[in-house]
Order: structure tokens, then C-alpha cells, then sequence
């Protein structure tokens, strides 16, 4: 007959053995370390100076002093070392980690290894996740690193009319959202509570044109335009001459506190006797800024450039009486600048409907010589 157990080699009693309890309390004690089984600590080569009665370790590899030759037994303590040759399978508790380590036949190995999850219903990270957010993360930042030479995070919807977007939030309260929201396009949005939100922009799915909102203010050129015609001092003297070059800007664009620079570029050639000139900002018909009447070009120019610019402020939101504020850029003493406006301010417009900007001159008489004012550039900017 067998002196112990198969597997754990608990100590049995043998017939006619003296001493029995001997024997039953060396089975005790291995029970009791073997049983909830709970290490100390893992990896552990030299035995600790002064160990309590039930102390338990799992031994490294390399084992010293009273546990030579034990490598990866289980050692547990009473009035000497004991130990355990661990059966692939078992499984034990270890303190310091607060983790579960299981013997593989050769070694101790984690029992839920965290670098092979699968198929995990939720996950928490220094956070409760729940049936909404089953991946939560609580954390000051959050790196996502490259394995070569690239990274991808991706996002999948279901069907064209979900969502697959980044959602910002202050205290849990949406502020902005960019991605596919609610179709295929790419938007930015907007919102100051949560509730009400509003497309900044959109980027087309099948094109890449990018639709801004009449809202959004987003400094960029409306229009750069060049080769512009001519006004002739023979032919249009005294009246207005409307410039070809024009840009129409879109209705509701001037909502309130909008700015826009508009700069026109004139070629000028004048003969021994030059009439005096005008140069116009018009709105459709409406003349919104002007030079005062006192612009006398100098004698025998050719092809002299100089250029004028405009800030055009929205004093007011969009509508059929909407106000605008036009000042002309000048340098020098401004008041007496002949690029100075004497139209009154703000000027009254049908804000909520397209304008055609145009720039438009005037000669006061025909002049002496050929005079010539061409305009040759026309752009016009959004500030904001």
C-alpha cells in the first residue's frame, strides 16, 4: 500500500503505525496550505529571515539556502520549511500582486493574462463601464502608438443615416462633434448646450467641396479677378462708369459684426491736362463709399498702379434694411485724404439678398490728352 496520496501526497496512516497523529497533522498542515492556497509573494530564491507558521511562497527559479533544489515548489512554513511540487493546473493567489498564477506543467503563469483579452462584454479602465460606454477610460491622456510605420483608428457605422463621429463634451454635455453624422458627408458641428447644434461646415463625400455655413466665420479670398476694362475721360466724362470686374456676394453673407477687405487695382494714363476723378464702392446701384471730388491725377502718366481698399463691416443681422459700416484704408493726414468717404455711415442695404460688388469711376470733364483709369485687380476678402 501507498505511504500517500496520488496527486497532492497527503500522508495516509498506515496500519499498526504508532505516532498516528503524526502523520494526520503533517496532512492537516498540507491542507491547510493547499486549500484557498494564498502566496506571499511569486519568484521568491531566498527564503525570508524570519517566517510565521502558515507563511506560503511560490519558489523562483534559482533557489538558495533551505529551498536548494525546489525550484517553483510551493514552500510553506510550520516549525520548518515544507514544500509542495505544484501539478500543472493549480492554481494560488498571490498578495503582492493581487493576482491569480497558475502552473502550466513548467511554469507559473498568469490565469487571465491581461495582454490576450477576448471577447470581453465591457472593459473599465479607472472607470465603471455600462451598456452604453462598454469601453470606459478615465485617464489624463491616452496614447495610441504605431506597430510599423503607420496607425489607423477606425470607425464603422452600420447604414448611410447613422452616426460614426467624435463627440466633445463639457461636463458630459456636447460642444462639438466632427465625423459622419447623420450621413456620409464629413461635418463639423457645433452647440452651446447639448440640444441645439449647428453645422459649421460640411465636406462633400462625392466631391471634397466644402459648404460653409452662413454662420461660420472663416477668414479666406472670396475672389481674386484681373483684366478689368477701361474708363475713357473722351467717352465718360461726367458719368458713372461701372467697372466690368464685379463679385456677388452671396445673400445673408453680412450677417452682424461680419468684415470683409474689398481692394480694387487701377492702371492710370493721363495726357498734359488730366480732369478730376472720382473713384466709387457700389453695392448694385447703391454707391456705399467714395473719393471726394478732388482727386486731380498727375500730368503724363503711363501705366501709373495704384490701389484702394475697403473694410466692410455688418452693423446689423441680415434683412431688408440690414446696416453696414465702409471705411477706405487710407495713409497720411485722413481728413484731408481724397480717398476719404463723405457718404454717411452706417449705409442701409438689402443684406438679406445678393449684392454685386463693383467698383465704379468717374471723369469730371474730358481732359487735355489721352486719360485712361483701368481697373486691372479686384478682390475681395472675408476677415472673419
Amino acid at each position: 500500500m501507498a505511504n500517500t496520496t496520488n496527486r497532492v501526497k497527503l500522508p495516509y496512516i498506515l496500519q499498526s503505525q504508532s505516532q498516528k497523529e503524526v502523520t494526520h497533522n503533517a496532512a492537516l498542515d498540507l491542507i491547510d496550505a493547499l486549500i484557498q492556497a494564498a502566496m506571499l509573494d511569486i519568484s521568491v530564491n531566498t527564503p525570508p529571515g524570519s517566517p510565521n507558521p502558515g507563511d506560503c511562497y511560490i519558489v523562483g527559479t534559482s533557489p538558495t539556502g533551505a529551498w536548494a533544489g525546489q525550484a517553483n515548489a510551493i514552500a510553506y512554513y510550520t516549525t520548518g520549511w515544507n514544500f509542495v511540487t505544484p501539478l500543472k493546473g493549480m492554481t494560488v493567489w498571490v498578495d503582492t500582486l493581487a493576482l491569480l498564477y497558475t502552473y502550466s506543467g513548467t511554469a507559473w503563469v498568469l490565469t487571465f493574462n491581461p495582454t490576450s483579452f477576448q471577447n470581453l462584454t465591457m472593459l473599465g479602465v479607472n472607470a465603471t463601464a455600462d451598456a452604453t460606454n462598454k469601453l470606459t477610460v478615465s485617464s489624463s491622456a491616452v496614447l495610441f502608438n504605431n506597430i510599423g510605420n503607420g496607425i489607423q483608428i477606425k470607425l464603422n457605422k452600420n447604414a448611410n443615416t447613422d452616426t460614426a463621429s467624435f463627440l466633445y463634451q463639457t461636463g458630459f454635455s456636447g460642444r462639438a462633434e466632427i465625423g459622419l453624422t447623420g450621413d456620409d458627408n464629413f461635418h463639423f458641428k457645433v452647440s452651446p448646450d447639448g440640444s441645439a447644434w449647428f453645422d459649421a461646415f460640411d465636406i462633400d463625400r462625392n466631391t471634397g467641396n466644402v459648404t460653409f455655413n452662413q454662420q461660420v466665420n472663416v477668414a479666406r479670398v472670396l475672389s481674386v479677378q484681373a483684366g478689368g476694362d477701361a474708363n475713357l475721360s473722351s467717352s465718360g466724362s461726367g458719368a458713372d462708369h461701372d467697372h466690368s470686374l464685379t463679385y456677388s456676394l452671396p445673400a445673408s453673407f453680412l450677417t452682424l459684426n461680419k468684415l470683409l477687405r474689398i481692394t480694387f487695382a487701377y492702371n492710370i494714363t493721363t495726357g498734359s491736362a488730366p480732369p478730376n476723378l472720382i473713384e466709387k464702392l457700389k453695392f448694385g446701384s447703391t454707391t456705399v463709399a467714395e473719393s471726394v471730388a478732388t482727386i486731380t491725377p498727375t500730368a503724363s502718366l503711363t501705366n501709373n498702379q495704384f490701389a484702394v481698399s475697403y473694410l466692410v463691416q455688418a452693423t446689423s443681422a441680415p434683412g431688408a434694411s440690414g446696416t453696414v459700416q465702409i471705411a477706405p484704408i487710407v495713409t497720411g493726414n485722413a481728413p484731408n485724404s481724397p480717398f476719404r468717404s463723405d457718404i454717411a455711415q452706417p449705409v442701409t442695404l438689402a443684406t438679406n439678398g445678393a449684392l454685386v460688388i463693383k467698383a465704379s469711376t468717374q471723369w469730371s470733364a474730358a481732359g487735355t490728352g489721352t486719360n485712361t483709369i483701368t481697373l486691372s485687380q479686384f478682390i475681395v476678402e472675408a476677415l472673419n
